[in-house]
């Protein structure tokens, strides 16, 4: 992923052996080791970021000793272990190229299923999701139907915003007066300082327990939250007893049929050297280029969801959706008791097709309820296969 490095693999050499085996670098020592080769003394350094400089090094004489210099494995251009070339202030095209294939490279170097919660289906209307949860304003609405939103797709997300920006004065609100608006934001949160958005890609998720004290949620956390509707999500429990091996996807919904709302955090991000975002939302009024993005916040399985993971997506009934999107309500001991599992009995949750392992599958079918052990295999793996 951009902006990050990787350790590569840790090399194994055989125990004993010649004078060539003694000279090579022994991976991830830290301390120097005196050795010596053909009579002249070589300090190894080891090899800290695993490629295995013993292969192919190269050395230059310093005094009487040699000092090996592994070739650099960063270099410029385009393609896998390649670095970015900048772009241009306001390409928001040019950076935002790649977020998908980045998240799909993260997932698949995972070695579990993709935690909690990271697939959804959002199926209501904007006219919908604008009754049941009295906005004022449609500033946004998604393009169609989606039964498999995968991270770095499209959410509706609803926020409160307050009357004290001078615009809404000049629109005639009253100041202080609050403003529900209904838009969408890519999901993947992507903090302000980020230098691309590719960080997006694994950052679909936010932990109650460390919101308000990491630095890529706590000012989102602190000044800019919002309510996720959704129709359910997907999650992946443990194999049935006697069937395939894979993970068994599950859909999960309300009991009640009513949209789930779910607590979630929003950001605004502007290319590097481009014009500053405000805080007003994803309104469409930006005068530079902006990414709007959001994550979904995660407490600790009920009773319901337990059998299937230990993590879950906080869901808020409405009597706590306005403390939830309060503008200035800062008190992270408050915004803490929102986010709580769900009451016994809120969720249900019934298994579905493996094919929607895949998350080019969209279609309606994927919700269409399996018997117990049915043999639903032909995709990939894992749900993270194809992020």
């Amino acid at each position: 992923m951009s902006g990050f490095s990787r350790l590569g693999p840790r090399h194994q050499h055989p125990a004993g052996g010649g004078v060539a085996d003694r000279g090579r670098h022994r991976v991830g020592r830290s301390r120097a080791v005196r050795c010596r080769v053909a009579g002249r003394a070589f300090r190894e350094v080891g090899d800290p970021c695993g490629t295995g400089h013993d292969r192919g090094s190269r050395g230059r004489r310093i005094g009487g000793r040699t000092q090996f210099r592994g070739r650099s494995r960063r270099r410029t251009g385009h393609g896998p272990g390649r670095r970015r070339q900048g772009s241009a202030p306001g390409d928001l095209h040019t950076l935002l190229k790649g977020v998908a294939s980045s998240a799909r490279r993260s997932a698949r170097a995972a070695d579990t299923v993709v935690p909690m919660c990271g697939r959804v289906v959002t199926t209501s209307s904007p006219g919908e999701l604008s009754e049941c949860m009295g906005v004022d304003e449609i500033v946004a609405t998604l393009d169609g139907l989606d039964h498999n939103v995968a991270p770095t797709g499209q959410l509706p997300i609803v926020w409160d915003k307050g009357g004290r920006n001078p615009r809404e004065l000049l629109s005639g609100r009253t100041c202080g007066e609050r403003v529900r608006r209904l838009g969408t934001a890519r999901w993947g949160l992507v903090p302000p300082w980020a230098k691309d958005p590719s960080v997006g890609g694994r950052m679909f998720n936010a932990r109650a327990e460390t919101v308000a004290e990491k630095p890529s949620f706590r000012s989102a956390f602190a000044h800019r939250r919002c309510l996720v509707p959704i129709d359910g999500f997907y999650e992946w429990g443990p194999a049935p007893a006697g069937g395939p091996s894979r993970k068994q996807p599950w859909f999960v919904h309300r009991a009640d049929g009513r949209p789930m709302v779910l607590a979630g955090l929003w950001e605004r991000w502007s290319p590097p050297g481009g014009l500053p975002a405000g805080d007003d939302g994803p309104d469409g009024r930006d005068s530079a280029p902006v990414l709007h993005t959001c994550t979904v916040i995660t407490v600790e399985a009920n009773a319901d969801m337990a059998p299937v993971h230990h993590r879950m997506p906080a869901v808020l009934e409405p009597g706590q959706w306005a403390d939830w999107l309060e503008p200035d309500g800062d008190d992270p001991l408050h915004l803490g008791s929102l986010l709580l599992p769900a009451p016994a009995g809120c969720l249900e949750r019934y298994r579905v097709d493996r094919r929607v392992d895949n998350a080019r599958n969209k279609g309606p079918e994927l919700l269409k309820p399996v018997a117990p052990g049915t043999d639903t295999s032909g995709g990939p793996s894992s749900p993270e296969a194809l992020w």
